[in-house]
């Protein structure tokens, strides 16, 4: 019987350096040429799947000045429709970045230009998953997220209505998921802050602390399995529903440590139990860097897909080099007869500098691409870097596509 292929990709997420290189000079913005590469890879894909992590709340909300902040040109859905992506999932921490207003905004603009999309809701939903029918399997997919950047965004915009209108997995109220900062590191912001006459920007915090020889500054360690209980309660009635309705059904959901290379203790809890209610596979997001994919039971867990157009040259991303976060993967889940049948993911690397604007391009273009040795045994070593980390086994050669062995493992 004919196996069907779902990928999915990990985070869209424009930041100021590639919204500035869309810009064209009749004022419209082309997002296409960033993620024109990924059309190869995902052409052999009878669907594909991406995290939308922005909000499209239109000019007059004012476009992403910061990495807090994100709105995005309606354009970016012509870019990922030209390469072949067929549905979004909406829910994440970006979704509420210009209020319930553009929320709403989004799914209209989504459903005017043909894009499926879940987890977010122009209308109140009885049913929250998106069905997609691939030859004799329903697969139904879901989208959650542990926050809606609360406390950045609350005092400028409404919440109002967000619990109806979005997918979560505890309160949007929660704090941010830190790691707590070393006192010499709080010492050494405060005398620098007294200094400068003026706080230190996010990026110029990572910049310092990376200078300092400290780890990344956010984990998923921290959390109370408390305030989820009803959150999981609402989660499984729309698994249960969805699985009356679906051969296989998949979530995303949109939670981690940034730049954390493995799950925390939260993410390992919303994992399992994710598994234990009987989801074939969780795909999650949120960490911006590609994490270990495995399995919980029978359930196929993959950590995080890491980014597809977050720009490296940021201070953000480049305080975290040794996360070779500006590597995505691509995760391809086989289906046949009403189950998912085998598991593969492909690599792309996003490519930019002050002179060259982003590409997200697959590995095998890339390694074509280079003429210095020296050049193409450092991508070579950091390949085989991200395939262990995603697989727990060596990359070999470089492929199109590294096989996944899918071996079950008990829960916890």
């Amino acid at each position: 019987m004919k196996e069907y292929r779902i990928s999915f990709i990990g985070d869209v997420v424009i930041e100021l350096p590639v919204l500035r290189e869309a810009l064209r000079p009749d004022g419209t913005y082309d997002f296409l040429p960033a993620v024109a590469p990924l059309s190869g890879t995902l052409s052999a894909s009878d669907y594909t799947v991406a995290n939308l992590e922005t909000p499209l709340g239109g000019e007059e909300a004012g476009y992403t000045p910061n990495i807090f902040s994100m709105n995005t040109p309606d354009s970016i859905v012509d870019a990922l429709k030209a390469i072949g992506v067929d549905a979004v999932t909406t829910a994440n921490n970006h979704m509420m970045d210009r209020g319930m207003d553009a929320l709403l905004r989004t799914c209209r603009v989504l459903d005017k230009k043909g894009m499926a999309h879940t987890g977010t809701y122009d209308e109140i939903p009885q049913d929250r998953s998106l069905y997609v029918r691939l030859g004799e399997t329903t697969v139904a997919l879901l989208s959650y997220s542990v926050s809606a950047n609360y406390a950045s965004n609350s005092k400028k915009y409404s919440f109002d209505g967000a619990y109806e209108h979005a997918n979560f997995l505890r309160p949007y109220t929660s704090p941010v998921m830190r790691l707590p900062e070393e006192p010499c590191v709080k010492e050494t912001f405060a005398f620098v802050e007294s200094k400068l006459g003026r706080p230190l920007s996010f990026e110029e915090r990572a910049q310092l602390r990376r200078a300092m020889h400290q780890p990344v500054a956010f984990a998923d360690d921290a959390f109370t399995p408390e305030e989820t209980e009803p959150f999981m309660e609402k989660l499984r009635a729309d698994y249960e529903l969805a699985r009356s309705k679906a051969d296989v059904v998949i979530i995303c959901p949109h939670t981690g440590g940034q730049f954390n290379t493995e799950p925390g203790k939260a993410s390992e809890y919303f994992f399992e139990k994710m598994a234990g209610m009987g989801f074939d596979a969780v795909v999650a997001s949120h960490s911006h860097t590609t994490q270990r994919v495995s399995c919980i039971g029978g359930t196929l867990v993959a950590g995080c897909l890491g980014n597809v157009t977050m720009s490296p040259i940021t201070g953000y991303m480049s305080s975290v080099p040794e996360t070779l976060s500006e590597y995505g993967m691509v995760l391809h889940i086989y289906v046949s007869a009403g189950k998912i049948t085998r598991a593969g993911y492909s690599l792309f690397k996003a490519v930019q500098d002050e002179s060259h604007p982003l590409r997200a391009v697959p590995v095998t273009e890339l390694l074509a691409e280079m003429t210095d040795p020296e050049e193409k045994e450092k991508t070579l070593a950091q390949i085989a870097k991200v395939c262990e980390r995603i697989s727990g086994e060596p990359a070999g050669s470089v492929q199109e596509e590294w096989p996944l062995r899918l071996v079950r493992t008990q829960a916890h």
